[in-house]
């Protein structure tokens, strides 16, 4: 099982790659070729749903790892 702090870095690089794509499908949903700019739309809405659940996946994880500091802080988890 991976560590958190790999855990970590995975979603991070994650994030950076989709957004990366998010921008790349925007540019293209700008081309002349009407196929070519609806199947960049369509991407871009796939993309961004997949890149909105990963914040917010990442950002849960942050906030319990701040929880589970605490806690081991104040002597209530081992």
């Amino acid at each position: 099982m991976p560590s958190k702090a790999r855990t970590t870095g995975d979603l991070e690089r994650a994030k950076k790659r989709l957004w990366r794509a998010v921008l790349r499908a925007s540019e293209i949903v700008e081309d002349i070729d009407p196929n070519l700019a609806l199947r960049a739309i369509h991407a871009l809405g796939q993309v961004t749903l997949a890149y909105a659940k990963l914040h917010e996946a990442h950002d849960l994880e942050r906030r319990l790892e701040a929880l589970e500091q605490q806690l081991s802080e104040h002597g209530r988890i081992t």
